[in-house]
């Protein structure tokens, strides 16, 4: 079912979306029940689908790309729930390099807190 249409500038072409009838339904009923235009209701799904998107491939390009091969090792333990003591003894590292390598990967992931990291890491599947 197409029902969405945004009106470009004369210079592009229009941008169209179709749903099927069942997703359809759903939005209009989604959108009714928030006193919503239903166009309003897609076009901010969208727009939320697109960060949350780009907040994915953002970290992902951070994890294969700017993090050392040490740091990916510490990464993959805080995944898993590691503790920075646990991760210096899987590593046969001292705890205070384990921080070193936390604080690096924090600074990198723009987070604060090993909490959030590991969000972030295990939404990437990087346990």
């Amino acid at each position: 079912m197409r029902w969405f249409r945004h009106r470009a500038p004369e210079d592009e072409d229009p941008l169209v979306l179709e749903f099927d009838a069942e997703l359809s339904a759903q939005i209009r009923r989604t959108a009714a029940d928030w006193g919503r235009p239903p166009e309003a209701l897609v076009a901010e799904m969208v727009t939320r689908g697109l960060e949350e998107w780009s907040r994915w491939h953002w970290a992902r390009a951070v994890l294969e790309g700017r993090l050392t091969p040490r740091e990916r090792e510490v990464a993959r333990l805080a995944a898993a729930g590691y503790t920075n003591r646990e991760i210096a003894a899987a590593l046969v590292i001292s705890p205070e390099t384990v921080k070193v390598h936390v604080r690096n990967i924090l600074r990198k992931f723009d987070v604060h807190s090993k909490s959030r990291l590991r969000a972030i890491l295990v939404e990437l599947g990087y346990t």
